[in-house]
């Protein structure tokens, strides 16, 4: 962060961090032009002409003085706190979403386990109501009582 105070034209009365060994004017940047044109306060986005880093600068005019009173931030900062804050956002975010996609995929992993047995069940019935059907008429032919005959020929 930095802060200055500037003349309308650029001169650069105080600035901490001080600017480089003989450079006592800000070049022609977005920031000069908005002191020029006596704007009373706002903010620009530009690359420092005095240490050449981009920073968002907050200007306002010193009263009816030909002065301004900076404060800036390098844009780097800004962008790595924002990419820290939006980081933990996405992770606070993720875990709960991670966790509703592994619950379905455990539903779904149920419901295919649940579904096949369902099935079994049903061919097991099935069988079931078949043997009951076709046992009647087996008892009525004589043949479920011979010797010699294997089951499964009892059922054909």
């Amino acid at each position: 962060m930095s802060v200055g105070l500037f003349r309308r034209g650029g001169g650069i009365l105080v600035r901490e961090p001080p600017s480089r060994a003989g450079i006592t004017h800000a070049r022609d940047t977005a920031f000069t032009s908005v002191m020029s044109n006596n704007e009373l306060f706002g903010r620009v986005r530009i690359r420092s002409s005095v240490d050449g880093v981009e920073r968002v600068v907050a200007f306002r005019r010193v009263g009816d003085y030909p002065l301004y009173v900076t404060s800036a931030i390098p844009t780097s900062a800004i962008f790595s706190q924002w990419r820290q804050h939006y980081t933990l956002i996405a992770l606070i975010t993720a875990m709960p979403c991670i966790a509703v996609w592994l619950l379905v995929l455990f539903s779904l992993r149920q419901l295919r386990a649940q579904q096949a047995a369902w099935e079994r069940w049903q061919a097991q019935v099935d069988m079931r109501c078949r043997r009951r059907a076709i046992q009647p008429a087996v008892a009525a032919h004589g043949c479920a009582r011979q010797p010699g005959r294997q089951r499964g020929a009892q059922l054909q």
